[in-house]
């Protein structure tokens, strides 16, 4: 027996030992490990971080050249001269394939390929881009704002699109190059996955995500490109297994060394206590056999807890501690209340002293948290236990009720949010039902009986397609066929047949359900809507009869009207005046011409210089003179019901040079942005035909005019103020526009702008101007409009444009 227990204690000892020094071995190897792994792992990390400043650096760089390119083209209009310095400069660049400029309205207005690109790519025409998917991002684009989209199937393009003053831009880079270098620059192979998650190597469909590093690359909030690297292997330990033999054998060595000294050493003393500890150990045995047994019982598996009167826990068995996720040590010496909320700690300290009487009592559904703030519910069994120091302690038996609590909550959230759903869907002002993917009625509300005639038992017998006039059937048939890919239709009038057979006009709208296993089928009258058209065309009707009514009083009004602005316009000029100007006028320029001959025959001298410059300034005002007399000529002109083909660029002249002499001290004008300067007028500058009386059209312009000059002298700063005046052509069309900068017009003012007496001058003014423009354009079958634009007014005159002969 000796021996055995000998053998016993040295065997351990060795395990011991050896499982000691085995441990520290292995906690050096998997240190030495981790470590080797974490310094590979930054080393992967660092060459994502790298590739991923390559991509965005590439993309940045795209970005800039974009914003060079939107600079350049909005300050040019020639098609000619974009389209060479974008083949000369931007496709130089092999990775653009192409570039395109696309109008606010979707359609393609330029499309240029890249003909030394790395790959070429299928020609394609102009086309409409307003059904494309990022057309719509497109359009909510800010002003030089940049955007980046990859079209469908195109995963190794990425397009760089800019929102321009007037249009976008577009170029489409190649991102194969980038890509092979990044994949292919490192030992490891870097795997790249697009923004639809599809990766570029089409060998590789899906991977271990747990053996690669990745990197998530933006291009956009919601989209991104992957990088994927995969990690080094474990790295084996060297020491260990050059060395391991020898380890080994140390080890086992050590261990019998140390095992038999710890032998010898506790053997002298384990014969004393073995002797002392025979007499005890019957006794004992036999005692605690049955309470260990309990204990573990209780221990193990009943959630138990033993607290004192202020609630201070001094025992706890391991079942409950575990259910509650904490140690033994941890709650044992603390307050019961560390684990009850704090809304129940009241109603548990009012149990407990209602209980002094009774020695037992009973509290169903106490909530607490567990340690991991988990919620949890409880029923508890409390006896009340007396000690020896006539202290006492409560002994509590807990039963988990958790699931039971939660199942029931579950079942009153879900029986109150049907019987909300059901109230709404049987009250709605709409007949709705619920159809298959095959069109039968599965569900429906009142409103729907109702509107088609049927009982809820025979409408869940037949299909929408039974309840639509024969004509429709085929239409329906078909939207129900494509509402996978439409996912709704809204609001399509059809006719359908109630079971009396008698049709009715009904509004139709289909709504495919989330998980595509259900069609919302809603129906509504449109009763109300008849109701309303006719309303309208009888309102119209009236409406008409009244401007009938009132045309005949407007054209004798009208025509005094024009009669007073022209007079109060022109005033006294005629062509008797012109006339009698224009004889003494020519005389003068012709003597002055005679003069300068003589002068130019004198001898060079200060005086002679003098004199050919007063000569020239006299020259000057002299044809001033003329372009004065020659616009009164025209203005006075008495052929007012003939219309001609003239240059509506000159018309704006004649009026300009009529209104200068006050204009001068007002504001400076600008036209087609340059000052106007009546020493310098050229009418065949610009050529702008159309068909028009002239008198009556330079009326406009001066009535125009007017009114801006009235409103620009408000300013104090003379350089603050100015009129702008821009003449072009748009598609048949002249389009003439007035603009000042003098604060705009009031609401009030702009809704009656064009009636008869409205002015918005504080002094002075009939209110009659603006009318009578408007008369003159709509007779020369043009519009006119007027709005606020940049604290100004802005006036547009359209006028049908004529060929040049």
């Amino acid at each position: 027996m000796k021996m055995t227990f000998n053998i016993k204690l040295f065997s351990a000892f060795i395990l011991l030992i050896i499982i000691i020094l085995l441990v520290i071995n292995i906690a050096f190897h998997k240190y030495y490990t981790e470590y080797s792994n974490k310094v590979e792992s930054d080393k992967l990390e660092y060459i994502l971080d790298a590739k991923s400043d390559s991509f965005l650096n590439f993309i940045r760089k795209y970005d800039e050249k974009l914003g060079l390119v939107e600079r350049f083209l909005s300050n040019n209009s020639d098609k000619k001269d974009v389209t060479n310095n974008i083949k000369k400069y931007i496709f130089e660049d092999k990775n653009i394939l192409n570039f395109k400029i696309v109008s606010f309205s979707s359609k393609e207005s330029l499309k240029l390929y890249n003909q030394n690109a790395n790959r070429n790519i299928p020609v394609k025409g102009l086309r409409t881009l307003y059904m494309e998917p990022y057309f719509k991002e497109l359009q909510n684009l800010d002003r030089f704002e940049i955007f980046h989209f990859c079209e469908d199937g195109n995963r190794d393009f990425l397009n760089f699109a800019i929102r321009g003053e007037k249009e976008f831009y577009i170029i489409k880079v190649d991102l194969k190059t980038l890509f092979d270098d990044i994949s292919s620059s490192y030992s490891n192979r870097i795997l790249i996955q697009d923004t639809h998650g599809v990766f570029f190597d089409l060998s590789k469909t899906e991977i271990n995500s747990s053996d690669y590093i990745s990197k998530k690359v933006y291009i956009k909030d919601n989209k991104f490109y992957t990088f994927y690297i995969k990690k080094a292997s474990n790295t084996q330990d060297v020491l260990r297994n050059d060395y391991y033999s020898f380890i080994t054998l140390f080890i086992f060595i050590l261990a019998i060394v140390l095992a038999y000294i710890f032998t010898t050493i506790i053997n002298r003393d384990n014969k004393k206590v073995e002797d002392e500890n025979k007499k005890l150990n019957f006794d004992i045995e036999e005692n605690s056999l049955a309470l260990n047994e309990n204990q573990k019982i209780m221990n193990e598996h009943i959630m138990f807890i033993q607290i004192d009167k202020q609630g201070v826990i001094s025992d706890i068995s391991h079942a409950f501690s575990s259910f509650l996720g904490y140690e033994q040590s941890e709650l044992i010496g603390h307050k019961y209340t560390l684990f009850i909320f704090k809304d129940m700690k009241q109603v548990l300290k009012k149990a407990l002293k209602n209980s002094l009487n009774s020695k037992t009592f009973e509290l169903r559904n106490i909530q607490g948290k567990r340690k991991n703030l988990e919620s949890f519910w409880v029923d508890i069994f409390v006896e009340e236990i007396s000690l020896a120091d006539e202290s006492f302690v409560y002994n509590v038996i807990c039963q988990d009720v958790t699931d039971k609590k939660r199942i029931y909550n579950l079942y009153q959230d879900l029986n109150t949010k049907i019987d909300e759903y059901d109230a709404i869907f049987e009250n709605v002002d709409s007949g709705i039902a619920l159809l298959n993917l095959g069109g039968q009625f599965v569900k429906i509300n009142n409103k729907m009986m109702t509107l088609l005639g049927y009982s809820e038992k025979e409408l869940l017998g037949l299909s929408a397609i039974d309840v639509i006039v024969p004509s429709s059937k085929d239409i329906l048939s078909k939207m129900l066929n494509s509402i996978g890919d439409l996912t709704k239709i809204l609001k399509v009038e059809k006719i359908f047949i109630k079971k009396d057979k008698t049709p009715i006009h009904l509004e139709l709208s289909l709504i495919l359900l989330s998980k595509k296993e259900r069609i919302i089928f809603i129906l509504n009258s449109l009763e109300d809507k008849r109701e309303l058209q006719e309303l309208n065309f009888n309102l119209e009707k009236t409406i008409k009869k009244e401007i009938k009514k009132s045309k005949a009083k407007d054209i004798i009004h009208y025509q005094e009207q024009i009669k007073s602005a022209k007079l109060s316009y022109i005033g006294a000029l005629s062509a008797g005046i012109t006339h009698e100007i224009n004889t003494p006028l020519t005389y003068v320029k012709g003597n002055l011409e005679l003069m300068l001959y003589d002068i130019e025959d004198l001898e060079p001298s200060a005086i002679k210089d003098r004199m050919l410059q007063d000569s020239q300034k006299m020259k000057e005002g002299l044809n001033r003179i003329a372009n004065i007399v020659e616009s009164m000529r025209e203005i006075s002109h008495s052929k007012e019901g003939v219309k001609s083909n003239f240059n509506i660029y000159a018309t704006i002249l004649t009026a300009l040079t009529m209104a200068h002499n006050r204009a001068k001290h007002i504001s400076k004008i600008y036209l087609n942005g340059e000052v106007f300067d009546i020493n310098s007028v050229n009418s065949d500058k610009y050529i702008f035909m159309s068909n028009v009386q002239k008198q009556r059209i330079e009326q406009i312009w001066i009535i125009i005019i007017n009114n801006a000059l009235d409103e620009l002298i408000k300013i104090e700063d003379y350089d603050k103020r100015e009129l702008k005046i821009d003449i072009l052509e748009d598609k048949n069309s002249i389009l003439v526009r007035f603009k000042d900068n003098a604060g705009g017009l009031s609401k009030d003012i702009l809704k009656k702008l064009f009636e008869p007496f409205t002015s918005s001058k504080t002094q002075g003014g009939m209110g009659i101007g603006l009318s009578i423009a408007k008369k003159i354009v709509e007779e020369h079958n043009g519009s006119i409009k007027a709005y606020n634009e940049d604290n100004g007014a802005l006036f547009e005159i359209r006028l049908k444009k004529e060929d040049n002969v």
